[in-house]
């Protein structure tokens, strides 16, 4: 049976400052010095997590530009390729080469409405793989894997 999974993003670690950020809000909307606007959110500690969801929320991601964030995504192997192709951090993908799927770790993602259209491939492509893995070298096996194929890469 094929594993299809759904893609997902997972913050893992955040360096730098949350509250600075929160308190520029108030720095460059509203005039606040930078010490006021920092006392604000730290009386405030509501305020950061406020301000940052609203962020995220809007889409107004580049603030997060003055913080450190890792990130763990997962997606098919062809979303996380395009992904890494932007150079706006840094990346640290899975490797294809090194992990043996055949220890039932094959996961695909794919649009919903291919799903169930395209398992039976996904499954027959898995035992083609898994085939492959006992004659060959996992480097030369793993170009049999689809672009389906799931894949995690760790953003920082």
């Amino acid at each position: 049976m094929v594993n299809i999974i759904r893609p997902r993003v997972e913050l893992v670690l955040t360096w730098g400052s949350e509250e600075l950020i929160a308190a520029m809000t108030d720095v460059v909307y509203r005039a606040y010095a930078i010490e006021d606007a920092m006392r604000r959110v730290r009386e405030k500690p509501e305020l950061v997590v406020r301000r940052i969801t609203s962020f995220l929320r809007d889409g107004h991601h580049s603030v997060l530009e003055f913080m450190g964030a890792s990130w763990l995504i997962e997606g098919s192997r062809a979303f996380t390729h395009e992904v890494i192709r932007h150079r706006v951090a840094s990346y640290w993908q899975e490797s294809q080469r090194y992990v043996d799927y055949t220890k039932g770790q094959l996961r695909y993602v794919l649009p919903p409405a291919l799903a169930s259209q395209w398992s039976n491939y996904l499954d027959s492509a898995s035992q083609t793989y898994v085939r492959a893995r006992e004659g060959f070298a996992p480097e030369d096996a793993r170009y049999l894997l689809p672009n389906a194929m799931a894949s995690r890469i760790w953003a920082r």
